[in-house]
């Protein structure tokens, strides 16, 4: 997990166009310690976590999307951009839960 979520920060940083040293300021941290985030060697607190989606205007629940997809693929259709939009505005823990479990349902069984 620790390493998806690594790979994650690292295409996000990427796709903003940020360098490892920025974010290493936004978070308060050595450029060092971000490569070993991104590589999945130390582990990012949820605080970094939020600390860096909030420095890129992107909300935490962008994330937990991504994880949620099976094999930690970005959906690259415009069906799932648009699901990972409403995700994002859904400020509520328990509906963002109970909207993820409802999509579960609707694609089946997971292996």
């Amino acid at each position: 997990m620790d390493q998806r979520i690594g790979a994650w920060v690292r295409e996000t940083r990427r796709a903003h166009g940020y360098s490892i040293k920025e974010v290493g300021a936004f978070l308060g941290v050595t450029y060092q310690q971000v490569q070993k985030y991104e590589k999945g060697a130390n582990r990012l607190t949820v605080a970094r976590l939020i600390a860096f989606t909030s420095a890129l205007g992107i909300s935490p629940n962008t994330l937990f999307l991504r994880l949620q997809n099976d094999h930690g693929a970005v959906v690259h259709s415009q069906d799932g951009y648009r699901a990972a939009r409403i995700a994002s505005q859904i400020e509520d823990e328990r509906a963002l839960k109970s909207w993820l479990a409802q999509g579960r349902k609707l694609k089946g069984p997971t292996s």
